[in-house]
């Protein structure tokens, strides 16, 4: 796959990768898929797009609900 070939040749490119952040939007410890830069060593730099207001209002409740569904796992 073209992310793959990203690690194999270091090509640097931009994906959108899901991976675990340690803060977005003020919600702490919570994976989603954002632009990220792939190369060698996999995950090098996320890349976080300037967002209007709706666009800022829905990735925090997407990473609210996110977070709430991990927390009701580990309690489980």
């Amino acid at each position: 796959t073209a992310v793959s070939r990203a690690v194999l040749f270091d090509e640097r490119c931009v994906y959108t990768v899901s991976a675990m952040h340690s803060e977005v939007e003020g919600i702490p410890s919570v994976s989603l898929s954002l632009p990220g830069i792939i190369g060698r060593n996999g995950l090098t730099g996320t890349l976080k797009p300037v967002l209007n207001e709706a666009e800022h209002a829905a990735l925090q409740t997407s990473a609210s609900v996110i977070l709430q569904h991990i927390q009701a796992m580990d309690a489980a």
